[in-house]
């Protein structure tokens, strides 16, 4: 299936209670969820989200976090 994001890439999450969030790609999780690695407070925790809830085209400042 095609997509625009790619293990490593940083990636904004747009909606939801983590909205401007940015995380790290990390795979595809079937056809309409991907898996990405969120860092707070010091600590690394794998999600898995919609892939429509996140961008890789977040030309704001934003930082992590």
């Amino acid at each position: 299936f095609p997509s625009d994001f790619h293990k490593g890439d940083e990636v904004l999450i747009e909606k939801g209670v983590l909205k401007n969030t940015i995380a790290t790609f990390l795979s595809h999780k079937g056809r309409d969820r991907a898996r990405i690695l969120l860092e707070v407070m010091n600590h690394k925790a794998t999600v898995d989200i919609l892939i429509s809830e996140i961008s890789n085209n977040h030309s704001m400042e934003l930082s992590k976090f």
